[in-house]
């Protein structure tokens, strides 16, 4: 019973996709691999929720240190990572990204325009917050932030539940005006987050390919 339940519900969920898709305006299934294509709009979210996160990491940052991090290369602040991460498309990599920590995900080689700093400044970084000796409330705290996940971030941005250690990153709703001369956009990708974990296990691994190749 449980298991005719799940496979309705997928049905539902492809359904309303498509309607949804075709809401806009001389739009088709069979069109150019644009911003509306399933892999576009699911790096287009990576994308979102780590940029956010990275704000809300670095102003954290300078709460907890009253504004004292540094300068220079030595700043306690974390800077871009490189793209491998959020433009790997293959659909076990997005899977599996969902249960990556965001000590995993920043800790990755920085971007390579940061052309003075260490490429491990990000991972150094945190190491560092995570082995605070000076403060046990900002080592714990910083301990609980990166040993969340990126579907943790997720349900916490769209509202799904409350994350006391993400409290003051901005919502789904907050940014909502940032799209607001593209209405039909912004109801795909409000779909898509709200979906995101279900699309993605729905989603087919390529024929031919037992696994997809994970890169970054």
């Amino acid at each position: 019973m449980e298991i005719m339940k799940k496979k309705s519900n997928q049905k539902k969920l492809k359904r309303k996709s498509i309607k949804i898709w075709g809401e806009k305006k001389n739009s088709q299934l069979t069109c150019a691999h644009d911003k509306y294509m399933d892999d576009n709009i699911i790096r287009k979210i990576k994308h979102l929720i780590t940029k956010i996160l990275l704000k809300f990491i670095n102003d954290k940052i300078r709460e907890k240190y009253q504004s004292f991090v540094g300068r220079g290369v030595f700043i306690k602040q974390l800077v871009i990572i490189n793209q491998k991460q959020i433009d790997n498309a293959t659909v076990l990599f997005n899977r599996d990204f969902l249960k990556k920590s965001i000590d995993d995900i920043f800790s990755v080689e920085i971007s390579t325009r940061y052309k003075n700093y260490s490429s491990s400044h990000n991972k150094n970084l945190i190491d560092y917050l995570k082995n605070e000796e000076e403060d046990d409330n900002k080592r714990n705290y910083f301990n609980k932030l990166f040993n969340l996940t990126f579907m943790d971030t997720l349900d916490h941005f769209i509202k799904n539940k409350v994350i006391e250690e993400l409290n003051g990153m901005q919502t789904f709703d907050s940014i909502k005006r940032d799209f607001k001369d593209d209405e039909d956009y912004l109801k795909m990708l409000e779909y898509y987050i709200k979906n995101y974990e279900i699309i993605l296990n729905n989603q087919r691994i390529r024929s031919g390919k037992k696994r997809d190749k994970h890169r970054g």
